[in-house]
């Protein structure tokens, strides 16, 4: 499971925007400990294209729902930056 969405990033010392419009979105990277899940997630140019970004996010799943990286990448969609992001 992956997400896709556009993304725009600045650069320090170039000048206008990085753009992507169809960014590949793949957590990489799980941390679980008693305050809940922190997850990695990296944006790439395609599915096995470079790496454009990173960020790392923190929420608490559900012990009774779906698998903890199912419930990631909704957590993902609940926020403004990934609200047009689609499941490919």
């Amino acid at each position: 499971m992956a997400l896709q969405s556009s993304i725009t990033e600045t650069r320090q010392h170039f000048t206008g925007q990085l753009v992507c419009n169809s960014a590949y979105w793949r957590i990489d990277q799980i941390i679980w400990n008693k305050q809940g899940l922190t997850f990695v997630v990296n944006a790439y140019a395609t599915n096995q294209g470079p790496m454009l970004y990173s960020d790392k996010f923190s929420f608490a799943p559900e012990l009774d729902g779906d698998n903890f990286i199912k419930q990631a990448y909704q957590f993902l969609k609940t926020l403004p930056e990934f609200s047009d992001a689609a499941d490919c």
